[in-house]
């Protein structure tokens, strides 16, 4: 499976959440400390408007829905879910191979190419399916080969990304956590 696959398939695995959140469930608390299910849908379609402006190769100067903003609610519409499905659509043809390839500056990191922001939004919408399950009553199992993919990046990526705004300090790892629990709990989560 390559790049896109796998960034299609978190997709995928996002949806199925986000498609059980119900209309009287969008204010409910996450597994994210301080966001509603309707902020963790703000941050991760901002995602998608992020990457798709910087494949374009346009600058992204909008806060709104970034990682550790108070409000990513505030980015929405009426509507989470089609502007989810809207921008879904739109955001999957602007990820060509040569916009992989293009350097793009990151707020928290620095210039990298395209194609590091796929991978950290393939782990950014598996690990926010898994957030939004607490708000809908929900154990959200992940894909275990997407559980897999996003562990080899988190090990070698997250350390440097902790802080306030981006992945809280790891939780300590029982010995006999699967893959799963791990990653979350290696990402802060309480899992």
């Amino acid at each position: 499976m390559n790049r896109i696959e796998r960034y299609e398939r978190a997709q995928e695995q996002f949806q199925q959440v986000l498609e059980k959140v119900a209309a009287d469930r969008w204010a409910n608390p996450t597994a994210c400390a301080d966001w509603t299910a309707r902020d963790i849908a703000g941050h991760v379609i901002w995602g998608l408007d992020m990457i798709r402006t910087l494949a374009a190769g346009a600058e992204f100067d909008d806060r709104v829905g970034a990682p550790g903003a108070p409000r990513p609610r505030d980015y929405l519409g009426d509507d989470p879910l089609a502007d989810w499905h809207r921008k879904r659509a739109v955001t999957l043809r602007a990820l060509t191979p040569g916009a992989l390839d293009r350097v793009v500056p990151v707020r928290l990191r620095g210039p990298v190419p395209l194609a590091e922001i796929v991978t950290a939004l393939t782990v950014d919408f598996l690990t926010h399916a898994w957030d939004l399950g607490p708000a809908i009553g929900v154990d959200v199992r992940l894909d275990p080969e997407l559980v897999d993919y996003a562990w080899g990046w988190a090990e070698q990526t997250a350390d440097g990304l902790r802080g306030p705004v981006t992945f809280a300090a790891a939780l300590p790892i029982p010995e006999d956590a699967d893959p799963q629990t791990r990653l979350l709990r290696f990402l802060g989560r309480d899992a």
